[in-house]
C-alpha cells in the first residue's frame, strides 16, 4: 500500500458492520487513515436439520457433480463436521475426489490443503463470483455441467442465476445461515452514532449486514 492509498479515509470516521474479522477490519481502516469503529452484525448458526447435506454427499459419492464449488472456508469445516457425525472421515474425503472442486478464495483453500482436499479451479482475486462464473466459461466448465455450490449464510442468487445461464445444471448445498449477533448492544450503539451523524463512512462487506442494520434499526422518529 503506498502512502496515497495508506491515507485515503482522511481522517473519517468508518462503521464497519463486520463480525468474525471485526478486529483486522478496524486495523485496515487505521491503516488507511481512519478512525474505525465497529458494529458487529450477523453471527454463523449450523442448520438443525442436516438431512439435506446428507443427501447432497450421498450425490457427490455417486459422482452426481461435475464441479463443487466452494465459497466459504467457514461452510466447508462446517460441511465436513456434520457429515463426520453419519460417516467415516475417510469416506467422506474420498467423495470429494468424484468431482472437480473449485474454491473462491483463500478461506476455502486453506481447509482443503488441510484436509487433502484437491482443488481443480482457485478463482483470482478479488474472488467475487463474477471471477467465478468468469474462470469456469473461460475453461468450458459450465454448459452442460451440473455444478454444487456450498452457499455462505445466504443465497446468491445472480451467482446460481449466472451458473443456469452459461447451461449448466445447479444445486445449492446451504449448510449455515446468517443470525443477528446475540449482543445487540453495539450494534444498536452503532445505529445511534450514525443518526447523531458522527460517522461518515460505512463498511458493508456482505447484504446481511445490511439487512440486519435496517432489522435492528426499524422506524425511529
Amino acid at each position: 500500500m503506498d502512502s496515497k492509498t495508506a491515507k485515503n479515509f482522511s481522517g473519517l470516521t468508518v462503521l464497519s458492520l463486520e463480525s468474525r474479522m471485526a478486529l483486522p477490519m478496524a486495523k485496515l481502516v487505521e491503516k488507511a487513515g481512519g478512525k474505525a469503529l465497529s458494529a458487529p452484525s450477523m453471527r454463523e448458526v449450523p442448520l438443525e436439520d442436516n438431512s439435506d447435506a446428507f443427501r447432497f454427499f450421498e450425490e457427490l459419492e455417486a459422482g452426481a457433480y461435475d464441479l463443487f464449488v466452494l465459497m466459504t472456508g467457514v461452510g466447508l469445516r462446517t460441511l465436513l463436521a456434520a457429515l463426520e457425525t453419519k460417516y467415516p472421515k475417510e469416506r467422506v474425503l474420498a467423495a470429494f475426489e468424484k468431482t472437480k472442486v473449485v474454491v473462491r478464495g483463500p478461506k476455502p483453500l486453506a481447509v482443503c490443503k488441510m484436509q487433502n482436499i484437491p482443488v481443480a479451479v482457485t478463482v483470482p482475486e478479488p474472488n467475487t463470483w463474477q471471477e467465478i462464473l468468469a474462470i469456469l466459461r473461460e475453461e468450458a466448465l459450465l454448459a452442460g455441467k451440473k455444478i454444487a455450490v456450498l452457499e455462505y449464510g445466504a443465497s446468491n442468487a445472480d451467482f446460481l442465476e449466472g451458473l443456469r445461464a452459461g447451461g449448466a445444471t445447479v444445486r445449492p448445498v446451504k449448510i449455515y445461515q446468517w443470525a443477528l449477533p446475540e449482543d445487540l448492544g453495539p450494534l444498536e450503539r452503532g445505529i445511534e452514532v450514525i443518526l447523531r451523524g458522527e460517522v461518515q463512512v460505512l463498511l458493508f462487506t456482505t447484504a446481511t449486514q445490511v439487512h440486519h442494520l435496517l432489522q435492528v434499526a426499524g422506524p425511529r422518529e
